[in-house]
């Protein structure tokens, strides 16, 4: 009688609907059902990156953080130097709102990352099971790496409103293609709005899973360990048809780290584990390069009329980029609205899809929020680092894997830009930034 009120006594049922809140929020993030409060088109093409509106993962993430704030309001307050740095990093991006061409704008980018920093913070004083969310995280991904092998496989895509889906038809300019042969590959989207992203996200769920199944390997787990064993290779196969170069690099250097430091540590069992899932890789991508070389090679040698396009594309970001730090190197031109500023200082008329954000997430912030608020961002980003290898002899395996995905994200940021630019992306960098928890 006694155990019993004991057991009954160390159930929290507020604790655990706000666990369970946090898991939908992680499964729903993947998924880009949206309700758009503001759209605009020019000559008829909607510009994707004055858009506005809000995806079913925030509501279910805002409800989660009010819900838990009050139960933290003490630790949140404490005065440290990265208290002190974020404080001033949201305040300078709200500050910004002063000189941006398109103020709501800057207004909804301003709150998201109020609400990514929230996510931050909160995490770091919950109960919450890192194994959990990899498997949401994994299981979520899965679907969406199934949808991009659809994609892939087909060339065909499909739109679903309650899903977030759009049609990417091949012929339609801004739709992210190959070329062979005169003819156009649709790259995998899955439910994102960009194949790099698709890619990015799977990169990660591929180490996340990693991690499961080196820790899902007695006999009671035999479910879980057969289940990722079977989704890994899947994700791995969705990764390769999205041709994220950028996630392509991430995922490997993730890998040589999580190998290096089983080398160093001497784990030989979990070593051998992982060669047998490296084993796996390699052979799905031999695979799929004897099939496929006539696609994967342009992408390295960019001998193709796209991949050429593409590389100059992307200098000339760069160099739309330097033009607006070496004019605004203060201020910047506020927070999200680095395209708007291009479409409306831009000498020559383009197509819309063509006013895109620099593919760099570090010239991104410099250009939008200036020489103060990339100093803010850059130190916060060394502090949590500063803080995770002090803390680093506590979870050694569980934080190397962290490691590894925050390598994979900082990756893509000297490649691209939605981890800035998305909602999904800037929640994404928040949350496994949040995960170097003691």
């Amino acid at each position: 009688m006694k155990s019993l009120k004991n057991l009954m006594r160390n159930i929290n049922p507020t604790k655990n609907v706000l666990n369970y809140l946090f898991y939908l929020f992680i499964f729903f993030l993947l998924w880009q059902t949206v309700f758009l409060l503001r759209e605009i088109f020019i000559d008829g093409e909607k510009f994707q990156y004055a858009t506005i509106g809000i995806y079913i993962f925030e509501i279910i993430l805002f409800t989660w953080i009010i819900l838990n704030l009050f139960k933290i309001k003490k630790e949140i307050k404490r005065i440290t130097a990265l208290n002190i740095l974020i404080f001033l990093f949201v305040l300078w991006s709200f500050l910004s709102i002063l000189w941006s061409s398109d103020k709501y704008l800057s207004l909804f980018f301003s709150t998201q990352l109020v609400l990514g920093i929230l996510l931050f913070a909160l995490i770091q004083f919950s109960n919450l099971n890192f194994k959990k969310i990899s498997i949401i995280f994994l299981v979520s991904s899965f679907l969406q790496g199934l949808l991009g092998l659809f994609q892939f496989f087909t060339q065909s895509s499909f739109s679903n409103k309650w899903l977030g889906l759009s049609a990417h038809p091949t012929w339609q300019g801004g739709v992210s293609v190959l070329e062979n042969n005169s003819e156009r590959w649709l790259r995998a989207y899955g439910g994102m709005h960009h194949p790099n992203i698709l890619g990015g996200l799977l990169a990660i769920s591929i180490i996340l899973g990693i991690f499961l199944y080196l820790n899902f390997q007695d006999n009671k787990k035999n479910f879980w360990k057969f289940l990722i064993l079977l989704i890994l290779p899947i994700n791995f196969l969705a990764l390769l048809t999205t041709f994220s170069r950028s996630a392509w690099l991430g995922f490997i250097l993730g890998i040589i780290l999580i190998f290096i430091y089983f080398i160093c540590t001497k784990q030989k069992i979990l070593l051998k584990k992982l060669s047998f899932l490296f084993a796996i890789f390699i052979t799905i991508f031999f695979i799929f390069i004897i099939n496929y070389s006539e696609l994967i090679t342009p992408r390295f040698s960019a001998e193709t009329r796209l991949e050429k396009k593409s590389l100059t594309e992307r200098l000339s970001y760069i160099q739309e980029s330097q033009n607006i730090i070496s004019n605004h190197p203060l201020l910047g031109v506020g927070i999200g609205n680095y395209s708007n500023y291009l479409k409306n200082s831009s000498l020559i008329k383009k197509e819309v899809w063509q006013y895109q954000p620099v593919h760099n997430t570090f010239f991104l912030i410099f250009s939008e929020l200036g020489i103060v608020g990339f100093f803010l961002f850059m130190n916060i980003i060394f502090l949590i680092f500063q803080k995770t290898l002090n803390d680093f002899k506590e979870n050694k395996t569980e934080k190397i894997f962290i490691l590894s995905t925050t390598i994979i994200l900082f990756t893509i940021m000297l490649f691209d830009h939605w981890l800035w630019t998305t909602s999904f992306g800037i929640f994404l960098f928040w949350l496994l930034l949040g995960l170097y928890r003691k």
